[in-house]
């Protein structure tokens, strides 16, 4: 390690979604002071896995971390000198990862079994070190008192993060989502004991939809939070991506292109009324109004044949695709996206783009906001998003749509209602964190 630098630590967990609010922010530290050393921990390799390497900020990443450290398999951590060397080590021993994660479990829920066994995973461990032991890491010989971690207070009680966590106990660290939430329903929440940490500070999105809850949630008080804005959100960072991103196939980059938002099957989303919402998807915009389609996965959402079933197999790469741009490259110049709920609605809400929720919610439980007799979610309750549920309300507001030029303002103005727009996000929070840490470390012993 170089004593002369103070290395800053991103937690990527629980999930990428990290990395993309972080990322902003690291970018004015590295890009503005050089005193500093970037280092990137997965505590779980599968988020490595679902890196796409389409997407901008994972480029973007590449540039500015020095090392990156993942833990592969249980209390083993590696190191990788880039994300494409970690994401291609992470998928070349996939089965050696997913074992040790059964084996986890199996420790779990039936402890005599592992007992059973626990002599034989430990001889594998052995050979595993030894084999990989020019990788191997001891995060504990890692981390120093001026060190500083960044990362999102939401997963301090997730098993592998509390163990890091305790790391880095007396050092500064810095909390930002993972994502942006509305987080308003407190009575579920179990108030959490104070937490009177003077070295944590939290860089939240809306003090309408997070302060109360974060407060109950995390044991904080209003000395801990700040509220610069978006950091993603800054007109300069979105223009960055933008550049970065690859183009998309002839014939998806004009605006007869529709951006479809996907989300995985779930409670609120099953199967049926999934592919029920992309089938009157198509009679709408394809078949009616003659648009292609670029699909935007959920990190956690496989490839699992409903679109190509919907929308054709034969058809793919004529009138829709999929894409792993980021959703600032996939929204440019669109006039319209279709969100099956997802929180990247509120990304198209930044960038003036209408965007459509389509969501069937009759009879799932959960949902306690009516408007005309039928559930909605919180997105729609604030006029983040347009609600529809079935086809007619599905053409008549793409057509509404299609017919305006006055939907940017609007948008806009929702936006800033709940928000605080300032395209200097990104520097007022660097500026508030080396305001904080020392420019230079300690010499260690």
């Amino acid at each position: 390690m170089n004593n002369n630098k103070i290395t800053i630590y991103l937690l990527c967990s629980p999930n990428l979604g990290v990395l993309d609010n972080w990322l902003p922010v690291l970018f004015q530290i590295y890009n503005n002071n050089k005193n500093y050393r970037f280092v990137l921990l997965f505590p779980n390799s599968t988020i490595v896995s679902s890196i796409c390497f389409d997407n901008a900020i994972n480029k973007i990443a590449d540039k500015i971390f020095d090392l990156i450290i993942v833990q592969t398999i249980p209390g083993e951590w590696m190191k990788f000198d880039s994300l494409v060397n970690s994401k291609k080590w992470c998928e070349s021993n996939y089965v050696i990862t997913k074992v040790f994660k059964y084996i986890e479990l199996i420790k779990l829920k039936y402890p005599k079994v592992y007992k059973l066994i626990s002599s034989l995973i430990y001889l594998y461990t052995i050979i595993f070190r030894y084999k990989n032991r020019k990788k191997i890491v001891h995060l504990d010989k890692q981390i120093y008192s001026t060190d500083v971690l960044l990362y999102d207070v939401h997963v301090r009680k997730h098993g592998n993060v509390s163990k890091i966590l305790f790391l880095f106990s007396g050092n500064y660290k810095f909390s930002m989502p993972h994502g942006i939430g509305i987080r308003l329903k407190l009575d579920h929440i179990v108030k959490a004991n104070n937490n009177n940490n003077n070295k944590l500070k939290i860089y939240l999105f809306s003090n309408f939809f997070e302060r109360d809850y974060y407060i109950k949630k995390h044991g904080v008080n209003d000395d801990n939070l700040n509220f610069f804005g978006i950091p993603r959100h800054d007109y300069n960072w979105i223009n960055e991506i933008q550049r970065q991103s690859q183009i998309l196939p002839p014939g998806f980059q004009n605006g007869n292109t529709i951006f479809i938002i996907s989300s995985p099957v779930s409670a609120c989303l099953p199967m049926d009324r999934k592919i029920k919402s992309l089938i009157n998807i198509k009679k709408v915009l394809q078949e009616g109004l003659g648009m292609n389609l670029v699909i935007k996965l959920h990190p956690k959402e496989a490839k699992e044949g409903i679109y190509e079933d919907v929308f054709g197999i034969k058809e793919y790469g004529k009138t829709w695709v999929y894409s792993g741009l980021h959703p600032f490259a996939l929204a440019k110049g669109r006039k319209l996206a279709i969100s099956l709920f997802s929180g990247v609605s509120f990304d198209m809400l930044r960038l003036g783009v209408p965007c459509i929720e389509y969501i069937d919610l009759q009879g799932i439980p959960g949902f306690d906001d009516i408007v005309d007799k039928k559930p909605i979610t919180p997105f729609a309750r604030y006029g983040l998003v347009t609600s529809v549920s079935n086809y007619s309300e599905l053409e008549y507001h793409v057509n509404r749509i299609m017919k305006s030029s006055n939907y940017h303002e609007s948008y806009i103005k929702v936006y800033k209602k709940y928000f605080i727009m300032d395209d200097k996000s990104s520097d007022k929070i660097a500026s508030n964190i080396l305001e904080l840490i020392p420019n230079k470390a300690i010499n260690q012993l």
